[in-house]
Order: structure tokens, then sequence, then C-alpha cells
């Protein structure tokens, strides 16, 4: 597992995803393993992110949005 924060594009259809491009790749999503959320204070904002965790055919991967973008959290090997 890496631990990561990098900017991706997500793909929606329903409010789940598709589809992501990441690294100049573009996968179609396999499976939704798992979704769960995160709450609460950080840095004195308040946050409530909506996790992923998605399998492509490369990769198992946690995905999450914030401040209007999608970003890669976590990519299992």
């Amino acid at each position: 597992m890496k631990a990561l924060r990098e900017d991706m594009a997500v793909h929606l259809r329903g409010g789940r995803p598709i589809r992501v491009r990441w690294r100049n790749r573009t996968e179609p999503v396999i499976d939704i393993v798992d979704q769960w959320i995160v709450e609460g204070q950080w840095w004195g904002k308040e946050r409530k992110l909506v996790f992923f965790r998605l399998r492509t055919a490369s990769a198992s991967m946690d995905v999450y949005f914030e401040d209007g973008a999608w970003h890669l959290a976590q990519l299992w090997d």
C-alpha cells in the first residue's frame, strides 16, 4: 500500500464512480469494493469526506472528493 494525495479525474454515474483518469491513463471501474464517510474538524474546518475503494484492471485505490477535486488517497498493490 502507498499513501498518496494526487489529483485525479473520476467520472460518475448516479453518484458512483464508473471511470478514473490518473497519470494520463483512463480505466473503467471494475468494482466498488467499499464506501465510507470521514467527518470531523481539521484545523478549525469542519470536513466531510466520502471515500470509495475502487478496483480497476491495474490497481485497487482509495479516492475521495474535496474542495472541488478528486484525490487519490491510497494505492493498493
